[in-house]
């Protein structure tokens, strides 16, 4: 999924564009998750197979929010020819990106996305339907658990869109185990 997601990224940001020099931004929540070695990997691969194509990959070492904004920000000011980015704080994310539009720099964001607010400050999200999967893995747990029992939800950092979301569906259910 990630290589894809590599791929179709810079392949986008290059469908319009003549040849020249190009470096593009692959910007996950930390460089210390193995979760995102596929999609930095997929970015590397696609720097070897494409002329004149170079992947910055690079992030918080730590999952830190701050530090994540101050290297988007670093690479808007860089100037580099598109950025991918999983933020790991949505509302803060798509205050800075708006610098990116206007200086005509690309965005994506993969993983989690930017609030909806937002949303015309990338050109496209490429993640997961989170909503069929929770919806999958309580019929599991029902299966496993007729009678019931406790669960715990665990969603990602508190400044996402994602766990926001989560929360605010999973309070319209009543839970059973």
């Amino acid at each position: 999924m990630k290589k894809i997601l590599t791929a179709t990224a810079v392949a986008m940001m290059l469908a319009s564009a003549a040849m020249a020099d190009y470096t593009f931004a692959l910007v996950p929540k930390a460089m210390n998750n193995p979760f995102f070695d596929l999609a930095r990997d997929g970015c590397f691969q696609a720097q070897d197979e494409l002329a004149d194509v170079t992947c910055e990959y690079i992030g918080p070492g730590e999952h830190t929010e701050l530090e994540q904004i101050q290297i988007v920000q670093d690479l808007i000011t860089k100037g580099v020819d598109g950025i991918a980015v999983a933020p790991s704080n949505a509302p803060a994310m798509g205050k800075i990106l708006d610098d990116a539009v206007q200086l005509g720099i690309p965005v994506i964001t993969w993983d989690s996305d930017l609030l909806p607010e937002d949303a015309e400050l990338r050109v496209t999200y490429v993640g997961t339907n989170n909503y069929d999967i929770g919806v999958n893995l309580a019929k599991l747990v029902q299966a496993r658990h007729p009678n019931g029992g406790t669960i715990c939800l665990q969603t990602g950092g508190g400044s996402g869109s994602k766990p926001q979301r989560t929360l605010e569906r999973s309070s319209r259910y009543t839970f059973w185990y």
